[in-house]
């Protein structure tokens, strides 16, 4: 799979996923920090890549414009709903739900997935 993690992510969180095999693009090395959500999405979307952020916005910006926007008609999303020191334990000890939730987007009619990272629970978004 590939990542592409939003500024507001921990760099801990590259290194898991790239530990865990994983392709991982970095905002901050492909777009300035202040670059707006629309285009961070438009970006990662264009990469192929599941958009990781603590943002909320992201989510809106899929729904309201996944279905018309030819760009983003496949933005998949992981939303961080945790305390941002346990990100990289919670996305580690996610992996295998991950995993498991893109390989049935991908098989499915919509390829999107959207997940939530919670402090104690994980949620998928169908």
């Amino acid at each position: 799979m590939r990542f592409f993690l939003d500024h507001n992510v921990p760099v801990a969180v590259a290194e898991t996923l790239m530990k865990c095999g994983h392709e991982v693009l970095i905002q901050k090395t492909v777009l300035p920090q202040n670059a707006s959500d629309p285009v961070v999405a438009v970006t990662s979307s264009l990469n192929e890549a599941v958009l990781i952020s603590f943002d909320k916005d992201h989510r809106a910006i899929a729904h309201r414009h996944g279905i018309a926007n030819k760009q983003l008609k496949r933005l998949s999303r992981i939303h961080f709903r945790c305390e941002y020191p346990d990100a990289a334990k919670r996305v580690k000890e996610a992996m295998s739900f991950i995993e498991h939730e893109w390989d049935l987007a991908q098989r499915s009619s919509d390829p999107r997935m959207f997940l939530e990272i919670l402090g104690y629970g994980l949620k998928t978004l169908r």
